[in-house]
């Protein structure tokens, strides 16, 4: 089996990804570049240092930053965030489903179809009302891509209001 990394396209600012497993296309389907001079955009190298075109028609999805930590937030705040991503493969990409299994935690996708070069977003919002203390959220994205599904990452640390100081004189 191809791994994941190996399939990855050449992007300088997307090149983060979660690699998941994937059917493995046919041999047919690749083409091994004999040097890495001879390697198109849609080329990488894998752990062997071998260089791999990316099969036609075949959607790669990379994210800028898969990770966020917000810190310290106060309970009952709602956080809004969206990870950006790249399709850097051949063909369009469409994201399936999104979704965390944490209480509070909702993540929007478009089923619009990502063209081949063009970025997306995946917006997600936190309701912190029923967080306490540190939480660590996975968010699983499922999508046609070849490198298979993606893991978004989210922490922070939820900690109660800062309490009202009374300043009347007794």
């Amino acid at each position: 089996m191809i791994r994941a990394s190996a399939l990855l396209a050449a992007s300088a600012m997307f090149i983060a990804f979660t690699p998941g497993a994937f059917a493995s296309p046919g041999k047919e389907d690749l083409k091994l570049a004999a040097a890495p001079a001879a390697a198109s955009a849609s080329a990488t190298a894998n752990e062997t240092g071998e260089y791999w075109l990316v099969p036609e028609a075949a959607p790669v999805i990379g994210f800028m930053a898969p990770r966020e930590d917000f810190g310290v937030v106060e309970k009952g705040e709602v956080i809004k965030h969206q990870f950006e991503f790249l399709n850097n493969g051949t063909a369009d990409l469409l994201l399936q489903d999104a979704k965390a299994i944490v209480p509070g935690v909702g993540v929007g996708i478009s089923h619009a179809p990502v063209p081949s070069g063009e970025t997306g977003n995946i917006f997600v919002t936190l309701k912190t009302e029923h967080m306490d203390g540190e939480q660590f959220i996975r968010i699983k994205v499922q999508s046609n891509a070849i490198n298979g599904s993606s893991t978004l990452y989210i922490s922070l640390d939820v900690q109660p209001p800062a309490e009202e100081t009374d300043n009347t004189d007794s």
